[in-house]
């Protein structure tokens, strides 16, 4: 494979160490065949540790796309070179995040802290813990106001273990809120291996199919929900 170029650029004039960075990097056919691996090198030409899965394929097996997670360092206003090669011998990675399943909580252990999640509500956490203390619980959670100010909590119907990696490892829950029935959402929390930082998808989903009479897309569709107002608390340590 010819090396590939991932520049990391800082516009925010912020001294970056160790970011998270998740990137898809698309390769021609045949540039990585089944059961090759790759490295990840910084402008020096050190090697960094790097997570990496195909997520398409050529019709031929080799990978077209090519998900890769690694933490980068950039200097304010500045930017960083990494470069993509392939390699018989990929580096390997260290395992980073302990997760532990429960009844009423799940246990993602980061290194930096851990945390609870809910199995029943979608709240921030239930809990964060730093080593040596103990995190303020969440609050109320996810919440739905309706068009008449009712207010919904989202309640999870399903939370599994979507990706475990050394350096990423995301859970997804997905359920629906205590009302109406049309309410959905999915989330996804991407924890990242020695950090305290964590990065949440949200998707409200209407599973009601719109009508467009006449295929014109206008507003008050009977299938469609109206609502005011999708608020998440996340309450803050003193």
């Amino acid at each position: 494979m010819k090396e590939k170029e991932i520049w990391v650029i800082e516009s925010q004039g912020a001294a970056r160490v160790a970011e998270p960075v998740t990137v898809s990097v698309p390769l021609v056919r045949g540039e990585l065949p089944p059961g090759g691996g790759v490295r990840l090198l910084d402008a020096q030409g050190r090697n960094c540790p790097v997570q990496w899965e195909p997520v398409m394929r050529w019709p031929d097996g080799s990978v077209k796309w090519l998900l890769c997670d690694f933490s980068a360092s950039a200097p304010p206003l500045g930017r960083a070179l990494y470069t993509l090669h392939t390699s018989p011998d990929p580096s390997p990675l260290p395992v980073g995040i302990e997760v532990g399943s429960g009844r009423e909580s799940w246990r993602v252990d980061t290194g930096a802290g851990c945390f609870l999640v809910d199995t029943r509500r979608l709240l921030p956490f239930a809990a964060y813990l730093r080593p040596g203390e103990l995190g303020v619980a969440a609050g109320e959670g996810l919440q739905l106001t309706l068009a008449d100010g009712t207010r919904h909590g989202a309640l999870v119907e399903s939370l599994t273990l979507e990706r475990r990696g050394g350096l990423r490892t995301t859970l997804r829950l997905q359920g629906r809120f205590q009302a109406p029935a049309r309410a959905l959402f999915n989330c996804r929390l991407h924890f990242y291996a020695g950090r305290s930082v964590v990065s949440v998808e949200l998707t409200l989903r209407n599973p009601s199919a719109a009508h467009h009479p006449g295929g014109l897309w206008d507003l008050g569709d009977p299938a469609s929900l109206v609502f005011r107002e999708l608020s998440w608390g996340f309450p803050v340590p003193k």
